[in-house]
């Protein structure tokens, strides 16, 4: 076909497309539109076989973005225009004719780049999400989070993605977080942003190093091992998708953690832990994904292994160095019965060298793997633990306005902290129960557990996910 471009004086452009006759603008109008500059932002114009001419012209250098794809045949572009021009040309055949130097070759690594596909335009979107978690150490906490998701003819499934977080507590504590992740940046890799500001970090409680620290109730209830920072961080990296959903990634993370707020009549007025005094710290993150899940919060079936190593330096106090390895596996099955019910299955531990905040040690508790305790309820410089899930959907209607799944969960967990490179026979185990609400989809799965243990005799937990 023969595209005869016209860039007009107001910046609006004109494109018709004629048929070819003997090299030359044939004589059959095959189409013809006048596209605005207040309405378009951009024309896209592939030429999709055999040899096509694109002649532009007109002298409105501030004219509509136009971008031109060759196709596979030995295309010709003819630009006696002053407007700028895209070509992207994959096979290296294109010939261009051009009266200024206004018109730039560009290359992609992504294929699906040069196909014509008019379904392919997608909208920006944006999603605010106001809701209420409860934790028993941390009381009501009241979210609101907004994701934005933007698109670009260039990358495929989306742009950029944001996360606008901002959370406060009945514990008086505030957070405001952002997480962003800028899609094929270098080459196909992303590029990842994020930082938090928290007034104070709601870390909750320390119980001390070991498996087997102790819990006094009285001291619990006068907020002896209660832990309150400040704290802000920043942290850069990439990520690489493949298989789907797996992931590679690397980060440099950046923390700065002020003093602990309450000193006196708690844990540090009797010990000196790293940790107790401000702390700036830098880490290397490395972390593999291999994940074959249906879904990621709220899995029904396929399995998922995790690994990451941080390597981090404590920049104010010598430099001093620290590591930690972190393995999850997990996997879920699923039948129908009476009724569907799914087992999810879950094992991990880690390993860790060097003097490390104590916020940054290994814990184990009812935000960490075992449920049926109190957050944190164990840290140390090792950690081994399981757990198990049976979920059963009581209902699911999907044609309702509001699609809605309703079940049942029963959870078992166990765990321990290691000492000296040495396993302990002395496990902790937590066990429960639980109801979950999926309005809309899984990505919004609505959870509430009750925890039960040794040591407690009913822990609520309300949020967003699932029990493992």
């Amino acid at each position: 076909e023969y595209f005869d471009i016209n860039v007009i004086e107001d910046g609006t452009v004109k494109v018709e497309m004629y048929n070819i006759e003997n090299g030359n603008k044939g004589k059959w109008l095959l189409y013809s539109r006048t596209f605005y500059k207040d309405e378009t932002d951009e024309i896209r114009l592939f030429g999709l076989g055999d040899n096509d001419i694109f002649n532009i012209s007109g002298m409105n250098k501030s004219s509509i973005n136009i971008r031109i794809f060759s196709g596979s045949g030995k295309d010709s572009i003819i630009n006696k225009s002053a407007a700028h021009i895209e070509v992207y040309d994959k096979g290296n055949k294109t010939k261009i004719l051009a009266e200024n130097d206004n018109v730039d070759f560009i290359k992609s690594f992504d294929e699906d780049l040069y196909s014509y596909n008019r379904t392919k335009f997608a909208y920006n979107t944006y999603f605010p999400l106001p809701y209420i978690s409860y934790g028993a150490d941390d009381g009501f906490i009241f979210n609101f989070s907004i994701d934005f998701v933007t698109h670009s003819f260039d990358k495929k499934d989306y742009s950029a993605k944001h996360k606008f977080k901002i959370a406060g507590t009945t514990a008086a504590s505030f957070g405001v977080e952002y997480n962003g992740r800028f899609h094929h940046t270098l080459g196909n890799w992303d590029l990842t942003i994020s930082g938090h500001y928290n007034y104070p970090l709601t870390y909750t409680y320390f119980y001390g190093f070991g498996n087997n620290s102790p819990k006094d109730e009285n001291k619990y209830l006068n907020n002896f091992y209660r832990t309150r920072y400040n704290s802000k961080g920043l942290s850069l990296g990439i990520i690489k998708d493949f298989w789907k959903v797996s992931s590679f990634s690397i980060k440099l993370n950046y923390e700065n953690n002020e003093r602990q707020l309450d000193i006196d009549n708690t844990i540090f007025s009797t010990e000196k832990f790293i940790g107790l005094d401000k702390i700036n710290l830098v880490e290397a993150i490395t972390a593999l994904d291999i994940d074959f899940r249906d879904n990621s919060s709220f899995p029904t079936s396929g399995t998922r292994l995790y690994t990451e190593y941080s390597n981090g330096f404590i920049t104010n106090l010598d430099n001093n160095n620290y590591g930690k390895l972190t393995v999850i596996a997990e996997g879920y099955i699923s039948t129908k019965l009476l009724l569907p019910v799914t087992l999810g299955l879950k094992a991990g531990g880690g390993e860790s060298y060097g003097e490390i905040p104590f916020y940054h040690q290994f814990t184990l508790g009812q935000n960490n793997y075992l449920k049926g305790f109190r957050n944190n309820r164990f840290t140390g410089e090792g950690m081994l633990f399981y757990q198990t899930e049976l979920r059963m959907s009581l209902f699911d209607i999907e044609d309702a306005f509001v699609p809605l799944n309703f079940g049942v969960t029963g959870f078992f967990n166990s765990g321990q902290i290691i000492e000296n490179n040495s396993i302990s026979s002395n496990w902790h185990n937590g066990y429960g129960f639980g109801i979950y609400v999926i309005p809309l989809r899984k990505d919004f799965t609505i959870n509430t557990t009750f925890g039960f243990s040794k040591e407690e005799s009913m822990l609520i937990e309300l949020g967003l996910g699932t029990s493992l």
